[in-house]
């Protein structure tokens, strides 16, 4: 399975809900979403102004939206074959299917939240890191004296 496409942009226009009859007797409604996806890439500005449709149930979704607004619109590519005077042409329209507000993004380098860090009872209180400075321990030294000698007498045994 594929990802979904999305595009991002600002709302230029919502037009109203058409609604046409078709050969089986039924109805058929459609609506056009214009969005302003234009971006700016190394000084130079890419113009980009879709036009999505959506159909039938997804019409008034577009119902909780206004010029100016910023969102994520997820939509499929449909295409369908045209023959006219014996000539083939191929026809692609942009569907819609779903509207979401984008939030405003945060800049890479905003502060992340600070939360408070859990009281701990002493007993349960987990060890300080090990970076943490620790006291140097505390050390009594005795002086030391010299062992006593033995005087040395007669010939030495030797172990061999």
């Amino acid at each position: 399975m594929s990802e979904p496409n999305t595009i991002i942009g600002k709302i230029l226009s919502i037009g109203q809900t058409q609604t046409f009859p078709t050969r089986a007797g039924s109805t058929f409604s459609k609506r056009e979403l214009v969005l302003d996806a234009s971006r700016e890439e190394r000084g130079e500005v890419y113009e980009n102004y879709p036009s999505i449709v959506f159909m039938q149930k997804h019409c008034e979704a577009l119902n909780a939206f206004r010029v100016g607004d910023e969102v994520e619109v997820y939509f499929d590519i449909r295409g369908r074959k045209y023959e006219k005077d014996g000539q083939v042409k191929y026809i692609n329209d942009i569907v819609g299917y779903k509207v979401v507000p984008r939030q405003a993004q945060q800049p890479q380098y905003a502060q992340q939240p600070q939360y408070a860090q859990p009281q701990y009872p002493p007993q349960y209180a987990p060890p300080a890191p090990p970076y943490a400075p620790q006291p140097a321990p505390q050390y009594q030294y005795a002086p030391q004296q010299p062992a006593p000698q033995a005087p040395p007498q007669g010939k030495p045994e030797l172990p061999f």
